[in-house]
């Protein structure tokens, strides 16, 4: 199954959030973890911590790499990298900017920004496998 399949079946079959899906396909997939508990506390953070800021997929994508790299000043530079690239790449960072603001997620934020995303972030991971 795709990236942007796995994305689609996430959002339809647990109504998981950018956050949580970001976290699920960057992160605990790959390593072969599971956190249901973890998962449950990342829905708060959706929809941009649920006022339109910072977008769902920068914050669950900087999980996925911190689980990935133990140094903390490596994490860092990895996250600054991650979020550089998000904005390079969409052009804000802010849920608002992205979708409208006073708009709720609409599956276009999964399908044009959440999938790219957990591609970016497997890229970056790769070295950092353990």
């Amino acid at each position: 199954m795709t990236i942007e399949e796995q994305v689609k079946a996430l959002k339809k079959d647990r109504d998981y959030c950018c956050t949580q899906i970001t976290y699920q396909l960057a992160g605990l997939d790959p390593l072969g973890l599971s956190d249901d508990v973890g998962q449950k506390a990342l829905r708060a953070l959706g929809w941009g911590v649920r006022t339109q800021r910072t977008c769902g997929a920068i914050t669950g994508g900087a999980m996925a790499l911190a689980l990935y790299i133990d140094d903390k000043d490596t994490m860092i530079k990895a996250v600054q990298s991650y979020t550089n690239w998000f904005k390079d790449t969409f052009h804000h960072t802010d849920c608002g900017d992205l979708l409208g603001w006073g708009k709720q997620p609409d599956g276009r934020c999964h399908n044009d920004i959440v999938a790219p995303c957990v591609h970016k972030l497997l890229e970056i991971t790769e070295s950092y496998r353990r």
